[in-house]
């Protein structure tokens, strides 16, 4: 009997470690053509945009916050760029001051 629950775990805990594995991989993957794309074209909003978000999606908020940033730089009106950053900047919970005087800056 305790062969076969044995069994039964390796049956099921193989494939979602495979499963596992295979999304750590895609995600490093991900971080580095978001990194080369950076490097090609530090100018795009867009990509730094898009990089913002794979951060804040990990947790990783101060990095995000400055790609959003970033990103208003370059589009001082690009919708997408403000929304995450006032986002943001209620996930770090730095205050509705912050926030207020992000908004203020973007428009």
């Amino acid at each position: 009997m305790g062969g076969q629950r044995a069994r039964w775990r390796v049956l099921i805990l193989r494939p979602c470690l495979a499963l596992r594995a295979s999304a750590l991989m895609w995600r490093r993957r991900g971080a580095d053509h978001y990194r080369q794309a950076l490097r090609v074209k530090p100018d795009s909003a867009e990509v730094h945009i898009i990089w913002g978000t794979a951060l804040a999606d990990r947790g990783r908020l101060a990095e995000a916050l400055e790609h959003y940033r970033q990103a208003l730089q370059i589009k001082p009106d690009h919708a997408a760029a403000q929304s995450n950053l006032l986002n943001v900047l209620r996930r770090l919970g730095t205050g509705t001051e912050d926030a207020a005087s992000s908004r203020k800056r973007v428009e």
